[in-house]
């Protein structure tokens, strides 16, 4: 294929977004990847269309056949990014025909759309793409933990806001570091786009040696030229902790508050709300009116993580509706569409928030009041104020209180320490040990708690919606309950999972593993928390509702309310879907119609044979794999061929047939039975027969289960073979 020139590449963008311009580095990216075959290191100022220059490549590619992979990995540090971008993807297909149009979803631990990564075009965390890369996904079990590192290897990977991914302060360990490493080791087998607004020169470079990349940075002469960047906002450094009387101080029609911690903003917030208050009560006739408005006309709201999904959503709403980009006069009777836009939002309002607010919310201000924090955080947060084109702003950081600190990412020892982080990375990927995952993904300093009087009713506990708290918060109010001789053992429970039956037990004693149920669902007893300590013992914890309060306005807090907490309006079940509620069916096949309906699949009703070819093509050109293109795509046939080969056991086809008979559908017993006949939900007889059979063991049925395959699959190979 001939090379793509550049002012082809810029006209074809901007006929994808309807502009009537596009930046160079926005072009010079997808040149890089379509001609020079290269993947790109991007680094460029928020709010100068990065997200855009993501997706032409991969969109552009989808319309017109050039090679690129067929499936897109679109990364962020926070899923509260990922609706975002997700909404200007669908906007920028909308008007394709729908047979042309990629399939696209989101795939995080809160919406869990895609869980092992079969859309063309998903969303995800990046927490998501190194657990799936290294074999030890979040959203799928040890079974089948496996599946998505393909997924992963055989797409076109996009990180955005790099500078956000998990990285420990101090040993350099996390998400960054173990990215770099996988696609240091990982070069040239498939094509990414790593995008970020504030990494250093020194970073950069060492990425751009390390990748084997190339790096593009938006030039100091291109800078004016976008119009995100033409602006003012200034920066002050403040002499003392930030207050109430200082955001007031201050406040002329739109603030931003942003804090290190939950507590601390609810404090603030609470603050702020009674200064408020004062103020308009002083006010007389029309109320105490100048630089700062009308002080009863204004608004308080409070955003952070302990919020229940409902009330963040319409508190994030009404955040960017209120802090949304200026309404501007327009040609053709646009003034009165820019007063229409105007009487929509409030005459003054000020936000509280947490880091849940540095990303995702497209909004901006005149004032921000941050408490320091590292550099790159400080960066993100200003990008909230004076957003926009002839904006004016300031940023004020306030030094921290007492006791409280702040340290900055240690990126000079990224590629220290590479023989300890590869021996979790093997460990991860060859033999699925999930104990590194801490130290090359993010270390968990978390704990999900949930609200119930009677833990024993929740059937599924890691499936339900809880609110995130630090460990060091959680377990510093253990301690103070249990100082103060008020712990019980009925007020925090935490999951333990339930031995199998004795019966089951009996077997695995035996040696006889292969005849453990596969199909068991895991059931819980619930251990009482009597002490602090205990706190390392779970990662979800369930706390009685006479212990917290809740409230649409100021969230979730281990304090006491007037009220016990309604449970039912935390929504904290799950969807009848999302626990399995929905209907398992099968239809019969025999070994031969099965092997065939998967080739007939995966050639004719699926993208994953075009995805193959381009893997395969990207390996066959590095000399260290000695991979020949055809190579892998016989060891795909071979897989499809033999995926079900454990079902061949007499253990599975002994049950099989069974329950045929329980259901009247007896089988030859000469059929090889892969799917049995199973609709429980519409047939009853099906559910009946299940339970009837539950002492008859099926035995796992991967390939690797049963040993080698005999000559009862040699039959549907020669056919897959032609």
């Amino acid at each position: 294929m001939r090379g793509l020139k550049r002012d082809e590449l810029g006209a074809a963008f901007c006929h994808m977004f309807g502009v009537q311009e596009v930046y160079d580095f926005q072009v010079e990216v997808a040149y890089q990847l379509f001609t020079e075959r290269k993947s790109v290191i991007l680094q460029a100022p928020t709010g100068s269309g990065k997200t855009w220059t993501a997706l032409f490549p991969f969109l552009h590619a989808w319309q017109s056949g050039i090679p690129l992979p067929r499936k897109c990995l679109y990364a962020v540090p926070l899923r509260v990014l990922t609706e975002q971008f997700q909404q200007t993807a669908h906007e920028t297909i909308a008007s394709w025909p729908a047979a042309t149009k990629p399939a696209i979803r989101v795939q995080t631990g809160e919406h869990q759309d895609d869980p092992t990564f079969e859309s063309d075009l998903i969303f995800t965390t990046i927490d998501q793409v190194i657990s799936s890369a290294l074999s030890v996904p979040y959203s799928l079990s040890g079974r089948i933990a496996n599946i998505n590192a393909g997924a992963i290897f055989s797409s076109f990977l996009v990180c955005d806001e790099l500078h956000l991914f998990p990285l420990d302060t101090q040993t350099a360990q996390g998400a960054l570091a173990t990215l770099i490493e996988l696609l240091r080791e990982f070069r040239g087998v498939f094509p990414f786009l790593l995008m970020t607004a504030t990494l250093s020169e020194e970073m950069l470079g060492v990425l751009e040696r390390e990748l084997d990349a190339t790096c593009i940075v938006v030039s100091k002469e291109d800078l004016p030229k976008i119009t995100s960047q033409q602006k003012t906002r200034r920066y002050h450094v403040a002499p003392a902790p930030l207050s109430a009387e200082a955001v007031i101080a201050k406040h002329r029609t739109r603030s931003i508050v942003i804090c290190n911690q939950v507590e601390r903003a609810i404090t603030i917030f609470e603050d702020l709300c009674q200064e408020v208050d004062r103020l308009a009560n002083m006010s007389t006739g029309e109320g105490t009116t100048g630089e700062h408005g009308t002080w009863g006309a204004t608004r308080v709201l409070l955003l952070h993580s302990r919020f229940i999904k409902e009330h963040r959503a319409k508190k994030e709403t009404t955040i960017r509706q209120q802090f949304k980009k200026p309404p501007t006069s327009r040609a053709g009777g646009g003034q009165e569409g820019a007063a229409a836009e105007k009487d929509e939002r409030c005459e003054s309002m000020i936000i509280v928030s947490t880091q849940a607010i540095e990303v995702g919310l497209d909004i901006t201000s005149e004032n921000i009041h941050s408490e320091l924090a590292t550099a790159s955080a400080l960066i993100q947060r200003a990008g909230r104020c004076a957003r926009y084109q002839g904006e004016e702003g300031d940023v004020w950081i306030y030094p921290l209180a007492e006791g409280e600190s702040s340290k900055p990412y240690a990126f000079g020892k990224l590629l220290a320490e590479r023989y300890g982080r590869w021996q979790d990375m093997a460990a991860a990927m060859f033999r699925g040990d999930k104990q590194g995952r801490a130290r090359l993904i993010r270390k968990v300093d978390s704990r999900t708690v949930l609200v119930h009087d009677d833990p024993s009713r929740i059937r599924d506990p890691y499936g339900w919606h809880g609110f995130s708290l630090y460990h060091g918060t959680l377990r510093g109010w253990v301690h103070e309950l249990r100082e103060h001789k008020k712990l019980r053992g009925w007020m925090i429970r935490f999951p333990v999972e339930v031995e199998p039956d004795s019966a089951e037990r009996d077997g695995d004693a035996r040696g006889d593993r292969s005849l453990k149920d596969v199909r068991r669902t895991i059931e819980y007893r619930w251990e009482s928390v009597l002490h602090e300590g205990m706190i390392d013992d779970s990662p979800i914890f369930v706390v009685h509702p006479r212990l917290v309060s809740y409230d649409p306005d100021k969230g979730f807090r281990l304090r006491p309310g007037q009220q016990p907490v309604n449970i039912a309006e935390l929504a904290q079940e799950p969807a009848e879907s999302a626990r399995g509620g929905f209907e398992t069916r099968y239809a019969l096949e025999d070994y031969a119609q099965h092997i065939g309906n998967i080739l007939s699949v995966y050639r004719n009703r699926s993208r994953l044979a075009t995805q193959v070819a381009f893997a395969a093509q990207r390996l066959a050109e590095i000399p260290d794999f000695e991979l020949a293109a055809d190579q892998l795509e016989r060891a795909v046939l071979l897989a499809l061929a033999l995926h079900d080969v454990g079902k061949l056991q007499v253990e599975w086809q002994a049950w099989s047939h069974a329950y045929q008979e329980k259901i009247g559908e007896s089988q030859p017993d000469r059929s090889m039975i892969v799917h049995t006949h199973y609709t429980p939900k519409t047939n009853q007889l099906h559910k009946q027969a299940e339970e009837a059979l539950h002492s008859l063991k099926r035995p796992p049925h991967a390939a690797e289960g049963p040993g080698p395959p005999g000559r009862s699959c040699y039959a549907p190979w020669v056919a897959m073979r032609g």
